[in-house]
């Protein structure tokens, strides 16, 4: 929460996946729901969700099926972020 370089929206992000986490490092919401949730745009929401990415402190991973369809995502709160880049 004291990062400068992020942005009141991306740390109510982060704030929404550390409650989907419960304590573990993985959170699966769906982008729907985030966006319904935090009351944002598609487009307001992955400006910030980059933000987030960029600084090092969630990495996004897309899930396929056998058929390479898209299935979810698995967002990883990662543990050490260096807040001096």
């Amino acid at each position: 929460m004291q990062d400068h370089r992020l942005t009141i929206e991306s740390k109510a992000i982060y704030a929404y996946f550390c409650s989907y986490a419960k304590g573990d490092t993985q959170a699966f919401p769906r982008r729907d729901e985030i966006l319904q949730d935090l009351k944002i745009c598609k487009d307001r929401y992955y400006n910030h969700l980059s933000l987030l990415k960029e600084s090092g402190y969630i990495k996004v991973e897309r899930n396929v099926d056998d058929k390479g369809k898209f299935k979810n995502n698995t967002y990883t709160l990662l543990q050490f972020v260096d807040a001096c880049n």
